[in-house]
């Protein structure tokens, strides 16, 4: 386990809304350094506000200032930039989760309720104030182009915290990073959904819910894949080094042979490349119009700008690969053989498909709040494909539904960006595994298969 320094520190920073956000009185014996921070605090709280209002991109630095009481000079003198000053809010916010979680008392035995009270603290955060949810799981995709590297670290701190209290189970056995790894990254994206929705009414709701979920996991059993060896390539290393066709006479020519499909397609074949070559940013309608081999006017009769088309690229290699998986558990009648079945089936796409991961799990994300809330409505679609009820769940949870395909996602995503898609087939029996929980752990002297105790 690593140490709690490498995530992020332990104590609880200054809160970011001081009292009534007002200007200092006018009057001696106050110091410049005493001024500067005050000045800063009421920055970081309007940078909250403008961002949940109308997000990072539509944020001026002169509203910043006149919304913080502060001159547009004082701004630019503790903050270079706009930029700077959102990576700033966001660490102070990222601290000050890390110091709630790690600043649980220490005296509770009982592991189940040291989870309860873990996941209590995460989500009283964004629930009192949803304005730091908002900033710290949507807009720092958009904002900045290690977005999700920095929502790692703060996903990292959680896990941390759930070893912690994973390890006082009554078994003794530490749990699987897998398992951890997927219960963090299933509740960020339930959390997640809320605050997209604008639900955050029932934030306060869940803490209960998914601990009893995360605790179901880890009283049940993960198989945890031995032969997991990482791939040391950058995702868009990986992406450039398959065959995709980019240059405009390949895809052109691609053009000719489906020409019955028409224009259209091959602006979305075009712009997934790219997206999987050199990511979201790098992408203009220029160079999409090259790689198409057709007219930016043709391009403008057929989408709204670039996100547009990405946006609907994107959407078409998820249902066709959630199509796939539908078909694989089809091939069986038996509900938890069929989960197999389907997961395998997606995570053989992750690997197998760099255009399809990169559009999913890379550029959705890049793309910032449009392309989450169309992440959003391709869960939906995947959790009918992975969750549909039958004879062995006639009457299935669905926040646990949600929270164990937003666990899986989150699991392969992670994959991708660290450039391992390539070994997302080894973790296919565990992820399935979490759809059908809770099952027993079992470890490597165990050859029998556990049943389902549920």
């Amino acid at each position: 386990m690593p140490a709690a320094s490498e995530a992020a520190p332990r104590s609880v920073p200054t809160v970011l809304r001081p009292a009534a956000l007002e200007k200092l009185s006018p009057g001696p014996g106050r110091s410049a350094a005493e001024v500067a921070d005050h000045q800063r605090a009421r920055i970081h709280d309007a940078m909250l506000e403008l961002v949940a209002e109308r997000g990072y991109g539509s944020v001026r630095a002169r509203e910043l200032a006149r919304l913080a009481g502060v001159s547009t000079r004082a701004y630019y003198e503790l903050f270079g930039t706009k930029e700077e000053c959102f990576l700033r809010t966001y660490e102070l916010v990222a601290r000050r989760i890390a110091g709630r979680l790690f600043s649980l008392p220490e005296s509770e035995e009982d592991w189940r309720e040291r989870v309860r009270l873990a996941f209590d603290a995460f989500f009283a955060e964004i629930a009192d104030d949803p304005r730091v949810g908002r900033l710290a799981l949507i807009e720092v995709y958009g904002a900045c182009p290690d977005g999700s590297h920095r929502l790692r670290r703060l996903e990292r701190t959680f896990e941390e915290r759930l070893e912690e209290d994973f390890a006082h189970g009554p078994d003794g056995v530490e749990a699987q990073p897998l398992l951890v790894r997927a219960v963090v990254a299933g509740m960020i994206g339930v959390a997640r959904s809320r605050l997209l929705a604008g639900r955050e009414d029932e934030l306060h709701a869940l803490p209960d819910r998914l601990a009893e979920w995360a605790c179901s996991l880890r009283s049940g059993t993960i198989a945890e894949p031995t032969d997991f060896t990482p791939q040391i390539k950058a995702p868009r290393e990986w992406a450039a080094s398959s065959s995709l066709g980019l240059s405009s006479e390949s895809t052109a020519a691609e053009g000719k042979a489906r020409a019955p499909q028409g224009e259209r397609d091959l602006f979305l074949s075009a712009v997934a490349k790219l997206a999987a070559v050199q990511g979201y940013e790098g992408i203009t309608e220029r160079n999409l119009c090259d790689a198409a081999g057709a007219s930016q006017r043709s391009f403008r009769a057929h989408f709204a700008g670039i996100e547009d088309c990405l946006l609907e690229a994107a959407g078409a290699s998820t249902r066709e690969v959630l199509a796939r998986a539908a078909a694989a558990r089809s091939t069986t009648r038996d509900w938890s053989d069929g989960i197999n079945r389907a997961v395998g089936s997606i995570c053989a796409d992750v690997a197998a498909d760099p255009v399809f991961a990169s559009l999913h799990f890379d550029a959705l994300f890049a793309m910032g709040r449009p392309g989450l809330e169309c992440r959003e409505r391709l869960m939906a679609e995947a959790r009918r494909c992975l969750c549909e009820a039958g004879p062995a769940r006639a009457s299935i949870d669905e926040l646990e539904a949600e929270a164990s395909v937003d666990a899986i996602w989150g699991v392969l995503g992670q994959c991708v960006a660290s450039g391992q898609a390539g070994q997302a087939p080894h973790l296919s029996p565990a992820l399935a595994q979490m759809v059908s929980m809770p099952v027993p752990i079992f470890h490597p002297d165990q050859t029998s298969q556990p049943s389902s105790n549920r």
